[in-house]
């Protein structure tokens, strides 16, 4: 979902709670289906623009959501749970990369789904083994020593480097490196190098990879948004209006 609509909810639950301090009217019975009224009405609007421009096909990023939609065909691990139908449908979508391979007369797509056959019977007769891909015994060793460091500062009531709250509170759990979505895109970018380099094993599918992984998307437009949202909110306290906090979001983020 786009930030427009995520910090509108965040806006929304805060008028909300900042009208049920002065409401004395009793709480119970009446806030959960209040709220859910309340919020429907007022996240209508960000909710028609997400359609807008995500969902309909004239939509300004419609295309870059089919494209990284499409992405998710050099998944193994999905290619081996979905019908041949929907991998095709998504070879099909590569072309909103809008790469000349992709696009023009389409062979090369039409070629990754004549090898798609021979591509399932090997993902079914072979079990990947994702640990013994190139980096990643390093990474599963920090997993544990991480996981080790945060599990001892929990039982302490101490808090470790990653900020003043204890970072069992605050970091999102892990419990694999499938958790992490920068080390699956990396597992399985290793998994397609070990697969087709030097093998000569499903060149369209080795050239469509090569061009893809091209495409880097970034969060981070998203993220500062959130980290000037924290700034604010930790500094004038959770009891602002909505319509304060969004003037000074805007005033932080458009300053430059």
């Amino acid at each position: 979902m786009s930030t427009f609509v995520l910090v509108q909810l965040y806006c929304i639950v805060l008028e909300y709670n900042v009208n049920c301090m002065f409401d004395r009217r009793p709480a119970a019975g009446r806030r959960s289906a209040e709220f859910l009224e309340y919020a429907e009405k007022n996240l209508r609007k960000g909710l028609d623009y997400y359609d807008k421009i995500y969902l309909k096909p004239d939509g300004k990023l419609f295309s870059l959501k089919k494209a990284f939609e499409s992405g998710t065909v050099f998944d193994p691990d999905f290619l081996r749970d979905k019908p041949t139908e929907v991998i095709e449908t998504l070879i099909d979508q590569l072309c909103h990369f809008q790469f000349p391979e992709f696009n023009g007369d389409k062979r090369l797509l039409e070629e990754m789904k004549a090898q798609l056959p021979d591509l399932l019977k090997h993902l079914e007769t072979k079990v990947t083994n994702w640990d013994g891909l190139i980096g990643a015994a390093e990474y599963n060793k920090k997993l544990a020593a991480r996981d080790a460091k945060a599990a001892a500062a929990k039982a302490k009531g101490e808090t470790t480097d990653i900020g003043e709250q204890k970072s069992w509170k605050r970091e999102r759990v892990r419990k694999s490196w499938k958790d992490d979505p920068g080390e699956r895109a990396r597992r399985i970018w290793e998994f397609w190098r070990a697969l087709v380099n030097g093998t000569g094993l499903f060149p369209a599918w080795k050239h469509a990879i090569r061009l893809v992984v091209l495409v880097q998307p970034s969060s981070a437009a998203a993220e500062r948004i959130f980290t000037q949202l924290k700034i604010i909110v930790d500094a004038c306290g959770e009891s602002m209006l909505p319509d304060m906090l969004e003037f000074r979001l805007f005033q932080r983020c458009n300053r430059e």
